[in-house]
């Protein structure tokens, strides 16, 4: 190869001079053959040989997998349609450790109408199963098996569908479901094969999200069978057009075009990534579902949004006409769905109007989810023991930190400075070890250096240390910032004695560890030692701006109340006291005002007058 290649094996060298310019799909091995990476392309030529040129950027883990490269395939087909398809099919047969996938993909259950079937069953099925005349139908992949069953069992009681019923029944007994009023009779002779399907059709309507559409048509033979005198038939159309309209009751109509759209909400952090799924047919909303992805914390947004759709999307998932998505699409995406759809397919960002609503509720879902995808991962009961390991060692300590303390400053330009100190035991945060510092050198000056002094100076030195919980130093001092931080900290711990502490600081923006002598440490995003690392700094920060926040709206409540004439700071005090609010001493009258201690008929006149003329002012502007 020329040298705008990297270096590559004989036989990869062979394989890439062989790729068409032609749509297809390839399939990148190791030297055990095992497949690493299935992905498709509008041309194998230009794709395939982009991986192995020196300009071409590349994720780490893409770079990774490039390195371990040793052999390709690639299957030409005829359309992107089809390399969509294969793709998909590809991707859930081999599980590639480098796709983006659908964390546990085969877990997600789907509801399944076996056309397959003379007499069609619906049911619930953990993964696609291609049938020999592959006509069954597919709905989902959903995250909630619960809701999943459920959702069969309403279509059972509904729509009467469930028996299967294969082979023409001599004895004309009936199934146990015929019995109890959940099959339309066909195993009992009551109805024909066309019933039959005619039920099985409406139950596909349902699970399309074609409600209006069912509805209008259960309506129309209703009519027909009161006409015809059949009255229990009616009846039991009535029955089911009840229970549909008492569903589609319970969905919010969110867009009036009546439009079918997908609303994709991809959410990423911290090594972690979630897609937040909105399903709505005919303007309804008829599903949500939220789905983790792996390999996709060091892929751009577009890249990882376009991983699971290969994923979500095939032949049993064919795309709606108009998707939503939270980040700009890679190129080309629209066209691809459009060819497995049969027809145009817009993938858009939108930016004002009810679809920016719509998609913000995806966006918001999204969030919520990925926080619960990370509070489950740190609940694991391995998860505290390896982090305080993995922290150990990137700090080079030879036993575990098994007492932590960190510690954040929080002011407004110097106002109502505070530091917070909160206390981890065993990589658990202990609340009764937690203590706020109200900073008096620094009041009136931002500096955050001194606040963080005088901090760790009353900490080591102050009546604090003298008490019994905090009479001994933490196994491991923890710093918000970097280097400048850390070294800050190392000169305070110096002055006062402690020299023999061990600290490590974490640098927010790139989630770097400084170590005592400097050296910069880089956790893998996902590490049970840096995500305990950024929880107790979240924490410290949070119990800051909480204290910081409470003390100023303390401080602009007393301060409003020291405008009034002869009400100093201890009379303010003892009525913030009395009322608990500002407000609700804003609306006491004069006699309510009296009965605070140290507050006479005078003084209470001039509160009442104060706020009042304040609130006449504000009317009559």
């Amino acid at each position: 190869m020329d040298d705008g290649y990297i270096s590559i094996t004989d036989r990869v060298a062979e394989k890439l001079s062989m790729l068409p310019d032609q749509p297809g799909c390839y399939l990148m091995k190791d030297d055990d053959g095992r497949i690493l990476y299935v992905g498709k392309a509008k041309s194998l030529k230009n794709r395939v040989t982009s991986y192995f040129h020196r300009s071409t950027a590349l994720t780490r883990r893409k770079r990774r997998m490039v390195f371990e490269i040793r052999d390709l395939d690639f299957v030409v087909v005829d359309t992107e349609r089809e390399a969509f398809i294969l793709e998909n099919n590809l991707i859930k047969k081999h599980m590639p450790p480098y796709n983006v996938l659908l964390k546990d993909d085969k877990s997600y259950p789907y509801i399944a109408v076996t056309l397959s079937d003379t007499y069609p069953r619906v049911l619930v099925r953990h993964k696609l199963r291609r049938s020999k005349n592959d006509r069954d139908r597919y709905f989902g992949p959903y995250t909630d098996g619960a809701a999943v069953k459920e959702t069969v069992s309403l279509i059972r009681r509904i729509f009467r569908v469930p028996c299967g019923y294969r082979e023409p029944d001599k004895a004309k007994k009936g199934c146990m479901y015929w019995h109890i009023g959940q099959c339309v009779g066909v195993c009992a002779g009551k109805a024909t094969h066309a019933d039959y399907m005619e039920a099985v059709s409406d139950v596909i309507a349902f699970l399309e999200g074609k409600r209006t559409e069912l509805i209008k048509e259960l309506r129309a033979r209703m009519l027909s069978a009161s006409d015809n005198m059949d009255f229990e038939q009616a009846a039991r159309l009535r029955d089911q057009i009840r229970s549909i309209e008492r569903i589609s009751g319970n969905q919010n109509i969110i867009s009036g075009d009546l439009a079918d759209r997908d609303v994709l909400a991809l959410d990423m952090s911290g090594g972690f990534a979630c897609v937040y799924v909105i399903q709505m047919r005919k303007g309804c909303v008829i599903g949500q579902n939220s789905f983790e992805l792996t390999n996709a914390d060091e892929e751009a947004p577009e890249a990882a949004l376009s991983g699971f759709v290969s994923s979500y999307y095939g032949e049993q998932n064919i795309p709606p006409s108009e998707i939503l998505v939270s980040c700009a699409a890679e190129e080309g995406l629209a066209d691809t769905l459009s060819a497995l759809r049969g027809s145009r397919v817009s993938v858009i960002m939108p930016r004002k109007g009810r679809k920016k609503e719509l998609l913000l509720l995806a966006v918001n879902n999204a969030a919520k989810q990925l926080d619960m995808i990370k509070k489950r991962f740190t609940a694991a009961d391995s998860f505290n023991t390896e982090s305080l390991a993995e922290l150990a060692e990137a700090a080079g300590m030879d036993h575990l930190p098994l007492r932590m303390e960190c510690y954040d400053i929080s002011h407004i330009q110097g106002d109502c400075t505070v530091a917070s100190l909160v206390t981890f035991i065993n990589g658990v945060p202990d609340k009764d070890l937690y203590r706020h510092f109200k900073l008096r050198s620094t009041e009136g000056k931002p500096d955050d250096f001194m606040s963080m002094k005088e901090a760790l100076t009353r900490r080591l030195t102050g009546s604090l240390r003298k008490t019994p919980a905090f009479e001994a130093l933490p196994d491991l001092f923890v710093i918000d910032g970097g280097k400048g931080q850390l070294s800050s900290v190392l000169e305070i711990l110096r002055e006062n004695g402690a020299e023999d502490a061990r600290v490590i600081s974490l640098a927010k923006r790139d989630e770097i560890i400084f170590l005592e002598d400097m050296s910069p440490v880089v956790l893998p995003k996902r590490s049970r030692g840096l995500m305990l690392l950024q929880r107790i700094r979240d924490e410290a920060h949070r119990f800051a701006i909480t204290h910081h926040r409470t003390l100023r709206s303390k401080t602009v409540r007393q301060s409003r109340l020291q405008k009034i004439e002869g009400i100093g700071p201890a009379r303010g005090k003892a009525l913030i006291k009395a009322f608990g609010s500002l407000d609700k001493l804003k609306s006491a009258d004069v006699e309510e005002l009296m009965s605070v201690p140290g507050i006479s008929r005078i003084y209470a006149q001039r509160i009442y007058d104060h706020f009042h003329a304040a609130e006449e002012g504000r009317k009559d502007i």
